[in-house]
């Protein structure tokens, strides 16, 4: 496999041994490497160039964003900084991911999903369907998202870089290139076992992406005190609530544009386990009966509810 300073040789660029390690692995699912490290460069005409010079005025080139100055910007910084200070959850070498999530559709009651995620062998999600609560095997060695959970490790740290992968992972997916971008990073961040240094790196790219706003201080369904960000894109509204204090994600929450209920994932807990508890093991749990449907009440409780889903993945971390 070919290094990141093989792959920059190739783009005509000479690499220094700080970008040797090699981050090949992680580009993966089909994806070929565009660009390996952004750079700023300066679109200077010479009919403007006193001009340009006066007011520092650059034009960035190849995906890169500088870090905007708005609210909600400098506040993915700070709890960047807040997450990137948080001790070691001993994941890299751990046995399985735990996750632990109030859902709220709409209307419908709250539920409790639990997911056991494998490192090595198979895990177990822990959740109530039509016919009721069971426990499903899930393949082991993922982080929910588009990476391995050894990958997480081989993903760039240095922000810029980061960037780089996060708009080639982004492709052309999604309704536009940066609420794509903006799915990935979240993804990486609400149940993955990413490591600090990986999650400051993700909030500075969240930084980068234009369109966020912050609405104020509020609580999450379990009451906890928390800084919502929102952003907007052509599908709805995602949004986030966040810990001040040290950067955790509390809650996520999706408005649909056709759609008048809010779907909330309330995260209670996110720890390294050793084993699958007796209880959740499958083999402990009646099979799933798919022939049962949702009941007449069930489908009321979301009749506001848009059967449109947005191909945005799903769940990733902070610390807990």
């Amino acid at each position: 496999m070919k290094s990141l300073e093989d792959r920059l040789r190739e783009l005509g660029r000479d690499a220094t041994s700080e970008d040797s390690q090699s981050v090949g692995a992680v580009i993966v699912r089909g994806r070929s490497l565009r660009r390996r490290r952004l750079v700023t460069r300066f679109f200077i005409p010479s009919v403007a160039a006193a001009m340009v010079a006066l007011v520092g005025i650059f034009v960035p080139v190849l995906g890169f964003q500088p870090i905007s100055t708005t609210e909600a910007s400098q506040f993915l910084i700070k709890v960047g900084d807040l997450a990137g200070a948080q001790g070691d959850l001993g994941a890299r070498n751990a046995k399985y991911w735990y996750v632990k999530t109030q859902t709220t559709t709409g209307n419908c009651p709250s539920e409790i999903r639990e997911m056991w995620q494998g490192h090595y062998r198979n895990g177990v999600v822990r959740q109530n369907f039509p016919d009721g609560l069971h426990s499903e095997p899930i393949p082991p060695d993922h982080a929910g998202t588009w990476v391995t959970w050894d990958e997480l490790w081989q993903l760039p740290t240095e922000p810029n870089e980061l960037y780089s992968w996060v708009f080639d992972t982004a492709g052309t997916a999604g309704p536009d290139k940066d609420t794509e971008m903006w799915t990935v990073v979240w993804d990486l961040l609400r149940e993955s076992p990413a490591p600090p240094a990986l999650r400051q790196a993700l909030y500075d790219v969240a930084a980068r992406i234009p369109g966020a706003s912050i609405t104020g201080e509020v609580t999450d369904a379990l009451g906890r005190a928390g800084t919502r960000i929102e952003r907007a894109n052509l599908w709805g509204t995602d949004a986030y609530v966040i810990d001040p204090v040290n950067g955790v994600i509390l809650e996520s929450q999706r408005q649909h544009n056709d759609s008048t209920g809010l779907n909330l994932a309330t995260y209670i807990v996110r720890q390294t386990v050793d084993a699958i508890p007796a209880y959740a093991l499958p083999s402990n749990n009646p099979p799933r009966d798919n022939q049962v449907t949702v009941t007449k009440e069930e489908l009321q409780c979301i009749a506001d509810q848009s059967t449109t889903a947005d191909p945005a993945p799903s769940a990733i971390p902070s610390p807990s």
